[in-house]
């Protein structure tokens, strides 16, 4: 319940603060420099319960940035199509990715960031093992090695590969504390849908910390979310209205099959993941806007 009210405030202050701008794929209502945080996601995970989170998609994709791919079928293949409004033909060819192969192709994105930073991309089925830098092991390393440390960042964004990828990264930068056994998180946005992308967005990002947190036996707890650009659509505003009106219900735990976290975080499979007590309001849908 506790992430329904951080999240239901940030829906207001955008709601009755920000500017109204048009951008390149549409009108929105605008804030710079928000910020929501969740004080203990491992005693109540933080995922909406005003509207129902898809997830299964949260846990698929999560999954699939940790394999380091950037094939946008392998999602498709698990029933998952978030990914299908920036992967279509007409979206690919209005970017310029006219030789990248509609619902296939995503270019050096996330995951592949994440595993294989600095390698020369080449396309989605090629081998990249053992090219680049693998920020998650070097990640688990550091803080397993120097938990004091002020260098246990993730980045997503490569000034050099942004005009490969179907979409530049929007949760571009994580950075990791640790004190006391327990594991924090800051994490920056530089463009925040906040109704149709963030309850998403929390979700995987705590379910990231316990991951983390369980390769270098920690325990998650704070959450933080920096936004730059946080915004809402205008035709998203009667969907935001309607889950406005909804009140948050009981808390939600997340369990993690025992011994499924690796040190190095491969492997693991979406039925590892289980969500106990989460008891949600019905979906609110809304079209994902490109």
């Amino acid at each position: 319940m506790s992430a329904d009210k951080e999240y239901s405030a940030l829906l207001q202050r955008v709601l009755t603060t920000g500017t109204k701008r048009t951008g390149r794929n549409g009108e929105t209502i605008s804030r710079f420099g928000e910020r929501i945080e969740f004080a203990d996601v491992g005693n109540e995970f933080p995922i909406l319960t005003t509207k129902r989170v898809y997830w299964k998609g949260v846990v698929e994709e999560l999954l699939w940035f940790l394999s380091g791919s950037s094939d946008v079928s392998v999602l498709r293949e698990q029933g998952v199509h978030i990914w299908d409004g920036n992967s279509t033909r007409a979206y690919l060819d209005s970017i310029g990715l006219t030789a990248y192969s509609e619902h296939e192709e995503g270019g050096p994105i996330y995951g592949w960031q994440w595993r294989h930073f600095g390698a020369k991309y080449i396309n989605c089925k090629t081998d990249y093992s053992g090219q680049g830098t693998d920020q998650i092991v070097g990640l688990i390393d550091g803080i397993r090695r120097d938990p004091a440390s002020r260098r246990h960042m993730l980045c997503a964004w490569n000034a050099a590969d942004i005009g490969a990828m179907i979409l530049p990264p929007c949760h571009v930068l994580y950075q990791f504390y640790v004190e006391n056994g327990h594991l924090d998180c800051q994490m920056y946005m530089r463009s925040c849908d906040v109704f149709l992308g963030l309850p998403f967005n929390i979700a995987s990002t705590a379910t990231l910390m316990y991951l983390i947190a369980g390769a270098c036996n920690l325990v998650p707890r704070k959450l933080i979310i920096v936004f730059g650009d946080c915004h809402i659509y205008s035709t998203h505003l009667d969907a935001v209205n309607e889950q406005m009106k909804r009140e948050g219900r009981a808390g939600t735990v997340l369990k993690i099959r025992e011994g499924s976290i690796s040190r190095d975080l491969h492997g693991m499979k979406a039925e590892d993941f289980i969500l106990e007590g989460y008891n949600p309001h019905k979906t609110i849908k809304a079209d994902m806007i490109a």
